[in-house]
């Protein structure tokens, strides 16, 4: 079922000041923990687990990976690392489609994985995306980047 892809689309969380809060933060607290370290109120094995943990943190940052890819028959997701699979999501299953300005921090809190009032959200950046409205009442944003290039694949599938 390896079909042509209609649109595809990769999105990492590339914002400056993501970055600036993740690193700043975790400077902040190593900076801190070396203090105490140096007052000899720490051991080195906490701080050695503290900039290990910082170094994972980061690198998992660093390889957050959303994937939207569109054929004819479906809509396929993947935000790696939470999902190893694609997921599918047929247009058999989906009553209404369309791209939407939404309120990340509003409607669903945020960036990344997120549930809100108006269903789950994949997103990565900014505030456009795919709104899914599918059979069974469930309601599923995809974030993008390319919303008119998005909804010019939309028209042709709706056709």
């Amino acid at each position: 079922m390896n079909e042509k892809p209609l649109f595809q689309e990769n999105q990492k969380f590339t914002q400056w000041w993501v970055w600036a809060i993740i690193i700043g933060a975790n400077l902040l607290g190593g900076y801190s923990l070396l203090n105490e370290f140096e007052n000899n109120k720490l051991s080195l094995l906490f701080l050695s687990l503290y900039f290990l943990f910082f170094g994972i943190f980061i690198l998992f940052f660093y390889f957050l990976k959303l994937e939207t890819i569109i054929t004819k028959d479906y809509i396929s997701i993947r935000f790696f690392p939470f999902h190893w699979k694609e997921r599918k999501y047929f247009f058999s299953e989906i009553s209404q489609m369309e791209v939407i300005k939404y309120s990340p921090i509003f409607d669903y809190g945020g960036w990344g994985v997120r549930y809100g009032r108006n269903g789950k959200a994949f997103n990565v950046a900014g505030n456009m995306g795919l709104e899914l409205h599918f059979l069974n009442r469930k309601n599923l944003l995809i974030g993008t980047q390319k919303p008119e290039e998005l909804k010019k694949v939309l028209e042709t599938i709706l056709k």
